[in-house]
């Protein structure tokens, strides 16, 4: 998947007994992002490591950090980082 969907948000507040809308007001206040940017920003992350210390390929770190299109992880490392992940050392 490319995203957390709000089926899974909904999945996991109602498993703790809580409502999607709460569970995501609670999360933003301790984090400061909403779920699915934390969890957008962890993936960044693992791609930004995996960039700078293996020799894989963006297809490679793409499917990797769990994202199904190369070209979508380009356009989402691109604009998180300002770089392409091309051009990212």
């Amino acid at each position: 998947k490319d995203f957390v969907s709000i089926n899974d948000i909904s999945a996991f507040a109602k498993r703790n007994g809580l409502s999607p809308t709460y569970f995501i007001r609670l999360f933003k206040q301790h984090t400061g992002l909403t779920p699915k940017q934390y969890i957008l920003r962890l993936r960044m992350e693992k791609a930004k490591q995996l960039l700078s210390a293996t020799d894989l390929k963006v297809n490679e770190i793409a499917r990797e950090c769990g994202f199904e299109s190369p070209l979508y992880f380009s356009k989402l490392f691109h604009k998180h980082f300002g770089v392409p992940p091309t051009r990212f050392s």
